[in-house]
This record gives C-alpha cells, structure tokens and sequence, in this order.
C-alpha cells in the first residue's frame, strides 16, 4: 500500500497519481484519463505509461494550474560535491606576519581580493598596506644594520618580530651604553619602532664559535680531542649555525646520540680545554636544519 506514503509526501501526484476526493489512488494517465484505482494498491501502469511519453520537467511538484492529469516526476538532480576552501596558505601567512588568522577573515579578504597580492595570498586594503610598509622598512635598513655590525661586540643579534608588526628586536649585552642604544633608536627607519632584549652571549663570538666548530667537527681540518670521541661514537655533525632568537648555538647530528651521558661529558672537557663553547648557550639537534638562522644577524648589512 502507497497511499500513506503518498499523503504523507503531501503528494501523490509527484508519483504520477493523484488523489480524489474519497481518498482513493486516481491515474494521472492522460491517455487513460482520471479514474479511481480499485483499492489503495499503486498502479505501476501508469508511472510506466508517463515514463514513456513524457520527459522529465526540470523540477519537483504537483500538476500545473490548468493542465489536467499532466503530473510531474520527480526529477533526480545530481550535485557535484564541492571541497571546502583551503586556508593552509593564508594561514600560514598571516600566523607568520602577526595578521587576524581566523577563517572569517581569511573569507573576507578572499572575496574583495580573490587573485590575491604579490605576497601570494588575499589580503583586505588596510593588510596590503601593512605588508608594503614592512618591505619598505626592510629596504630602507641599511644605516641601522651597518650600526649593528659596528656593535657586534655588545649586541646578540638583530631580528626582525614579523608577530609584532615587523618589530626590530635588537639583542643587547649589558655592555651597551645608553648613547648606543639612542643610536640605535633613531637608525629605524620611518613608521617602525625597535625593542631591547637581553643577551648573554655576543654575535661576534657566536659566529667565532660557529667557524671553530665547523673546522673541528665538520672540514676537521683543526681536529680536536672532541673530533675523536664522536667519530668513534659514529656521530656525524651535519651544520652549526647561531640562532638568532635564542642567542646560542646548535649542533645538528644526523642521527640520535645512543650514549648522550658520553656525548655530554665528552662535549665538557673540550670546554674546559677550550675546544667548545659551554653548554649554557649550546644545543644539540638531529636531522637538517630547516631555519635555525633567523632574523637579521649583525654581519649582514
């Protein structure tokens, strides 16, 4: 039996009946014309009979005001699922630059700038201006990183706080007069500003410590006692590079240290010996360095 199902569609005609006044199943056949149905049972002969002699009309319902008997089918419509935008890029981008990361404003700078800015990813009017003056301030750096190399004997390191609005982060010593640290402030370029933070550790020895590593280590060219250990702990030393942000070192292995009880003690009397730098500004690494060095270091004007 279809007719409860038929009423609770709130249709039979979109089955190629339709229902009479008595409740009773009527053909919408126009060949047959309206009849009621003996009993409730579907008559499978007349959606056959429609199915032949007519096409399907392009949408659901009932028959038309002013055609009667000429019922619709229901017409199947294919949807072709659509993959949800993909933010990865912009999200990146903006957690990287310190711009607004949320999916509403990623969707919002994608329809007012849907083929995105040379920066490679959409961004609102107020945004773009933002990134351009950034680039600006970077060109426009030169007086202020030539500073930094003069003082690389009491400055850390020099970086750039893209999270901050391209903020220069200038790592001092406590060495650093104050007359310095004026100079400083006023070599930023127009519309930026600077902060201090602390160092322990200057960018002039860092980068003395890094070529001595690499000579003993690496090229081992200048071997040391240090150089032996880890050849027969068969660990190689694939980079050394300062990192910027944490003024220190890092050691990258290419493989994991079995015995770094060894490692560390090994690694501590080469500095007593004067063959390492200590610890407190050293870490060890495995694998490939990918971005270990970043910011703005002193030595590059």
């Amino acid at each position: 039996p279809i007719g409860p199902v038929a009423n609770g569609l709130q249709t039979g005609a979109s089955f190629g009946r339709a229902v009479d006044q008595r409740g009773a199943i009527a053909c919408a056949s126009t060949s047959r014309g309206s009849r009621p149905c003996s009993g409730r049972t579907f008559c499978a002969s007349s959606l056959i009979h429609r199915l032949a002699v007519r096409a399907p009309e392009p949408s659901f319902g009932s028959a038309p005001h002013g055609r009667p008997g000429a019922a619709r089918l229901f017409q199947i419509r294919q949807y072709v699922p659509v993959a949800p935008p993909d933010f990865s890029d912009s999200r990146r981008f903006r957690q990287s630059f310190g711009l607004d990361d949320s999916d509403e404003a990623i969707a919002y700078a994608a329809a007012i700038n849907p083929g995105g800015t040379r920066f490679g990813v959409p961004l609102t009017p107020d945004e773009l201006a933002d990134m351009e003056a950034r680039s600006r301030r970077q060109e426009q750096q030169g007086p202020l990183s030539q500073l930094v190399s003069e003082l690389s004997d009491d400055l850390g390191a020099m970086w750039v706080d893209q999270r901050q609005g391209g903020q220069y982060v200038v790592m001092a010593l406590p060495s650093l007069s104050n007359a310095d640290r004026q100079r400083l402030v006023e070599s930023v370029p127009p519309g930026g500003s600077v902060r201090f933070q602390s160092a322990t550790v200057s960018w002039s020895t860092l980068r003395a410590w890094v070529d001595r590593l690499a000579q003993s280590l690496m090229t081992k060219s200048a071997p040391t006692a240090l150089t032996a250990v880890l050849e027969d702990m068969g660990l190689r030393v694939t980079s050394i590079r300062p990192a910027v942000q944490s003024n220190s070192i890092i050691v990258f292995f290419a493989t994991t240290p079995s015995d770094e009880p060894r490692l560390t003690a090994a690694w501590d009397r080469a500095v007593e010996a004067g063959d390492a730098p200590p610890r407190s500004y050293t870490s060890f690494e495995v694998g490939e360095p990918l971005r270990a060095l970043t910011g703005t270091p002193p030595s590059t004007p």
